[in-house]
């Protein structure tokens, strides 16, 4: 709600230089990020309270199963959570809400280049993060 009414108050600033969409995206980023310095000593997400769907189980994984994937969500969360913000933001962008490079660049107002760097770095920095939680057959995605 506070993005789309940063927008309405906003909207006689709107260029037109990009897509409303990526012009949102820049205003929910900028106000993320803002309510995380203020609440700095919260070491939340910031920019998505449910990552990836978590917390959605699959109906047919047991209890242990579920349990299991909500304590690998929680590591996760909390890893993305540790990033600096200029990481953590390409992460949540790129990986977890699936935006192409162009539009996090966009978003951002960096080059793609530095969209890829960071995010390269990210991953890494998340890789080493989550290596004691991460089976030797486990290794998808990171």
């Amino acid at each position: 709600q506070e993005v789309f009414l940063a927008a309405y108050e906003g909207l006689s600033g709107f260029r037109g230089e990009s897509a409303v969409y990526t012009w949102l995206y820049r205003i929910a980023v900028n106000k993320a990020l803002w309510a995380r310095r203020r609440r700095s000593s919260n070491r939340e997400l910031a920019l998505g309270e449910n990552p990836a769907g978590a917390g959605d189980c699959d109906p047919g994984d047991g209890p242990a199963e579920a349990a299991a994937r909500r304590e690998r969500e929680r590591l996760v969360q909390d890893a993305i959570g540790k990033l600096d913000d200029e990481h953590r933001a390409v992460v949540v962008l790129k990986d977890i809400e699936g935006l192409e490079y162009e539009e996090v660049a966009d978003v951002l107002e960096i080059p793609v280049g530095t969209v890829k760097s960071r995010l390269h770095r990210a991953r890494l920095e998340l890789r080493e993060k989550l290596q004691r939680f991460i089976r030797p057959g486990e290794r998808r995605g990171l």
